[in-house]
Order: structure tokens, then sequence, then C-alpha cells
């Protein structure tokens, strides 16, 4: 099995994010959040959630992507709350996937990561999972509200935010480089980026202790 099911969090000038729980989760699921937010601000997750991207690094004003992991130990409902002091604008789009590796980090080897530091409207992300049939999971953001997103080629959009972000997907890819990737956005901003691939249940996903990759985002 692979991706189960998406939800999305419309943007807002809030002090929190009420992420709602994707339908039909279960047991071991991994649940895996992306967060739009325009400040540096500390960010306190769900119990049970593990930060595993923080892009906030460059031109942090125009939108920061900060990227969560859970391992679920039932059938969660409601949803994901996310809090922080402040009422920056924030966004969040939250994916599920179903027969993962049960155990430990659930990303086979490091994650790619880009950020512009000029408006684009595309942004290249690539990662390298040493395993096959792993579940490709990708998040796009622009600063610019009101754009829309195309998918990367062979990837699926599971959630368009059109305020801010996209959650893309692409189930059973190969082993090795993923090379380029990108979703596109109909209009011209900053752009953040996120590229991981989800281990299938039974396999040892590769772990590396720099879990997050920092790629140039000058495009």
């Amino acid at each position: 099995m692979a991706f189960r099911s998406s939800s999305l969090l419309a943007g807002a000038g809030t002090n929190g994010a009420a992420v709602p729980v994707p339908t039909g989760a279960t047991n071991l699921d991994i649940a895996v959040v992306g967060l739009y937010i325009e400040d540096t601000i500390t960010i306190t997750p769900p119990l049970g959630f593990t930060l595993k991207a923080d892009l906030r690094t460059s031109a942090t004003l125009r939108g920061g992507l900060v990227v969560y992991w859970k391992r679920l130990t039932g059938a969660d409902s409601g949803t994901y709350s996310f809090t922080w002091t402040g009422t920056p604008w924030r966004g969040a789009n939250c994916g599920l996937w179903s027969g993962r590796t049960t155990s430990g980090d659930p990303f086979d080897g490091t994650v790619g990561t880009a950020e512009s530091t000029v408006g684009v409207t595309t942004l290249n992300v690539s990662t390298s999972p040493a395993g096959s049939n792993g579940d490709a999971v990708g998040f796009w953001t622009s600063f610019n509200g009101g754009t829309s997103f195309t998918p990367p080629t062979n990837y699926t959009e599971r959630a368009d935010n059109s305020d801010v972000m996209c959650l893309d997907s692409r189930d059973a890819v190969t082993s090795g480089s993923t090379g380029s990737i990108s979703a596109t956005a109909t209009i011209t901003d900053f752009m953040k980026a996120f590229l991981g691939v989800l281990a299938v249940a039974g396999a040892s996903a590769v772990k590396n202790p720099s879990t997050v990759s920092q790629y140039a985002g000058f495009y």
C-alpha cells in the first residue's frame, strides 16, 4: 500500500495551525506535515511529531517551509495542532502513507531541500533513496498568495493550498537519484521546496546523521 489521503489548512494569520487529520488514519501510518510560516519563531508541534526540515534561512519573511513527520500509534482524528507565539501568516498540507517502514526515521537517506532568493515559478529539488519502491513526498511553497501549482512529471498533486503551498507525491520510485524535481507555480515569487522518500515496510531506510540537506536555491 502507499498514499492514503491528504488534507490542507488554508492560509491565515493566527497563533497556531490546526491541521486536519487526513481520512482513514490508522496505526503505523506515516503522517507528513508541511507547514508554511512567515516567521522564525519557535514552533511547538503536537505530541509524536519529529522535525525533518526547517527552511527559514533565506528570505525569511517571504515565507518558510517546516516539515514534520509522525508514525501513528492509533486511528488519529480531529486536528494536529501546531502552536507558537504571535500571529504570522501560515498554511499547511498533511499527507498519510500506509505500508511504510515500521521503526525509526521513515525517510530513506538524506532528504532534499531548496530555497530561492529571488522570485521564481519553479524550484528544483532532488534526493537519492537507497531502496526501491519507496514513496516520494514533495512540498513546494510560494510567498505569492493566489498561485496554483502544476505537479512535477509523473507526480500526483495531493493538495493544492492556493494561498501558499502544495503537496505532491509519487508511488514506488526507483533507487538512486530522483534527478531534479519541481512543481510549477502560476505566479512568480520566493519559493521553498522539500523532497523525501518514505521507505516501504520491511526495508531499512538508510539514515544520515545530518537528516537535512540544503541544496542551493539560486534559480
